[in-house]
Parts: C-alpha cells; structure tokens; sequence
C-alpha cells in the first residue's frame, strides 16, 4: 500500500494519529513498502509508472501508478504542491479510480480508458455540482 497522506482520528485509542506519511515509520509489521520499491515491483505492469496530467480544468501535475495484487493506486501531485491519493480496479481497458484529498476535504471518482500507454478519462466529485470534467495521463 502506498503511504497515506491523508488525516483522521485513530481507530483505536492506543494508536497513533495519522498526521503524515511518517505515521507509518517503525512499523515494520504494517504491508508498507516506499514509492520506489512498489514502483520496481510492479515493473512489468503495463499501467504502472509515472505519468503526467491535465484535466479540462486547466489543473496540471503529476503521477505515479502501483499496482498491489489486483489493486491499483495513485498519488497525484499538483502542479500547485496539492498531493492526493486513489484507489481503483482495472476492467479490460478502463481503470475506475475513486479519490480523496488530505483531510477528506474531496472525494471523487475518475474512469479512465487506456490507450496507447496513456489513460484518458472523466472525473467527478462531491464539490463538482454534477459536473464531469476531463482527464488525461500521459506516460513519461
């Protein structure tokens, strides 16, 4: 599992708050693995690696794609310094993405379609009003 940049109140009174990635640091009991390590594992994975994006926006930034066991993840990075995470599945060719931003301020969806090396697709979330707007992630 990729690491958690995300914030929120332990599950259980003996454990510590989520506040960041270190969060996770000594646990070596927990499934976690650094973003390096995960992208090296997941090498021959053909969505795996790292991506660029643009959004109809005009929202640009970057990504990184993992793959665990049949679980996609990604941590986009704003141009802005803005990180959020996702979770998604891949079917045939479309991989269904929902994400969320720190502290869940936002929650959305993403359904890509891929082509030629590249994931083309549509986003939505809470704050969006019904609105879809478009997304693309382009292999570096």
């Amino acid at each position: 599992i990729p690491f958690r940049m995300l914030t929120y109140p332990p599950s259980q009174p003996a454990t510590k708050s989520r506040a960041n990635p270190l969060f996770y640091s000594g646990r070596p009991q927990l499934p976690m693995r650094t973003q390096e390590q995960l992208l090296r594992e997941c090498a021959i994975d053909l969505l795996c690696g790292e991506y660029s994006y643009e959004t109809g926006l005009g929202e640009t930034g970057d990504a990184r794609v993992f793959k665990q066991k049949d679980t996609y993840y990604i941590h986009y990075i704003r141009d802005d310094g803005i990180e959020y995470i996702g979770i998604g599945v891949l079917s045939s060719n479309y991989l269904a993405i929902t994400y969320i931003y720190p502290g869940f301020s936002d929650v959305g969806t993403t359904h890509y379609e891929i082509k030629n090396g590249n994931l083309y697709g549509y986003w939505t979330c809470l704050e969006c009003d019904g609105q879809t707007i478009s997304e693309n992630l382009y292999r570096k």
